[in-house]
């Protein structure tokens, strides 16, 4: 009927469950948080602060591509300018050295035609008769190089009128057809 439960299991030291009590100094005080509340402050202050400069740095560098793109566009622009002036200084440099090639045929032409007037006085005061007249090439002259100065042609482009280009054409045939041609005249003596 009645039964006695009896349990040695709780007498033994390995099945003792222990009490721990709180030290004597420490009864019943609350633990001080405040070093783990700042912890844990700096924690979440550093990874905002690092989230911010990545969101930061992120925009800037996506700002900095799109800067750079639009950059290297005006390059491919100014390269573009710059092959357009190659041409023009290419084109100036020939027209330059056009015009010192007609200027050395002008400087030819006038000797040509005063020696014919002299001739023709000298013909006529001795005489004399002419055989054959031969012209021959001058003496080639190195002409230094152009300053900027003094290329008008690159400062602001020129433009002549039909008439005197016209001439100019005309002047350079006729000196063209002198200069290669031979002369040879005959003069029958007076008298």
């Amino acid at each position: 009927m009645y039964s006695l439960d009896i349990n040695f299991l709780n007498d033994r030291p390995e099945y003792k469950t222990r009490v721990i009590k709180p030290p004597k100094g420490a009864a019943g005080k609350p633990v001080d948080q405040t070093p783990i509340l700042i912890g844990l402050g700096v924690a979440v202050g550093l990874n905002a602060l690092m989230g911010g400069g990545w969101f930061v740095l992120t925009r800037q560098n996506a700002s900095l591509s799109r800067e750079a793109d639009a950059l290297e566009l005006q390059l491919g622009e100014k390269n573009v300018q710059v092959q357009a002036l190659d041409r023009i200084y290419a084109e100036a440099k020939q027209t330059n050295d056009e015009a010192d090639a007609l200027a050395l045929v002008f400087n030819e032409i006038k000797p040509w035609s005063a020696l014919s007037q002299e001739m023709a006085k000298i013909m006529q005061i001795a005489g004399v008769r002419i055989t054959n007249l031969r012209q021959s090439d001058p003496p080639t002259k190195q002409l230094p190089p152009l300053r900027k100065r003094d290329r008008p042609l690159l400062d602001k482009p020129h433009k002549l009128p039909l008439k005197e280009m016209l001439v100019l054409l005309g002047s350079l045939m006729i000196s063209c057809c002198w200069s290669t041609s031979r002369l040879s005249l005959m003069a029958a003596q007076p008298g």
